[in-house]
């Protein structure tokens, strides 16, 4: 639950302290909100993140994304790496196609298990999804890999 406010915090200082022209440049908000939830989750586990998502977009279209991939990070923190030490998660944005794009996050854990795809983040996942009028997956692929395309005018 910190990671969601946190979420709204961090996009609230991008929209009105840093930018006032309303776009989020979405690799650092993504980056800053990473770091977040890598402090809430400390532990003596070594997790990498990297992000790669070079582009701005509006307000709304960053607290939606924010919002998801806080669910589907978080959910790695909490389950991917059990078993390991290690980790990488890696989060995505890039153009699919005409104005259609995909966030793609993955981690090199365990996997993510059936009864996982159907639990409460799947549903807060599926309902920012709509917002975005995009449809996601997740893959078991080395670990889990959550794709989510949308459409987006920039």
């Amino acid at each position: 639950m910190a990671t969601r406010f946190s979420t709204l915090e961090i996009l609230y200082k991008k929209l009105y302290t840093e930018n006032p022209t309303g776009q989020i440049f979405l690799e650092e908000y993504l980056t800053e909100l990473c770091i977040i939830i890598e402090e809430v989750f400390k532990t003596d586990k070594q997790i990498s993140i990297f992000v790669n998502a070079p582009l701005k977009v509006s307000g709304e279209v960053a607290k939606v994304l924010g919002f998801i991939t806080n669910e589907v990070v978080t959910n790695s923190f909490k389950h991917a790496f059990t078993n390991r030490r290690i980790g990488v998660i890696t989060i995505e944005v890039k153009k699919e196609g005409g104005d259609r794009y995909v966030l793609k996050i993955t981690d090199n854990g365990k996997g993510i298990n059936e009864a996982a795809k159907s639990n409460g983040r799947m549903t807060i996942i599926r309902d920012y999804a709509d917002v975005l009028n995009g449809n996601f997956l997740f893959l078991n692929k080395d670990g889990t890999e959550f794709n989510l395309s949308f459409p987006l005018k920039n």
